[in-house]
């Protein structure tokens, strides 16, 4: 296994631990944004996996949303 291969399972995962944590709230991909001051499409491509989170905004999730660090990471906590 290469670190590769390991970090992108784990930006896999925590891309559908972002779009658990909007469906379970009830918010739309732009609602979502809005509270992290992001565009609908910069959701959109973070669930995909298009993109990778941001320093800033795993900050941001896990503030407004009251979501542990550690949980959004790494699935565990």
């Amino acid at each position: 296994w290469s670190s590769d291969v390991c970090s992108s399972d784990l930006v896999s995962y925590m891309n559908e631990r972002i779009k658990s944590i909007r469906s379970a709230l009830g918010l739309s991909q732009e609602a979502f944004g809005s509270r992290l001051g992001i565009k609908k499409a910069a959701v959109s491509r973070i669930e995909s996996g298009a993109v990778n989170l941001t320093e800033t905004n795993i900050m941001l999730i896990c503030e407004k949303f009251n979501v542990s660090r550690e949980w959004l990471l790494n699935g565990t906590g």
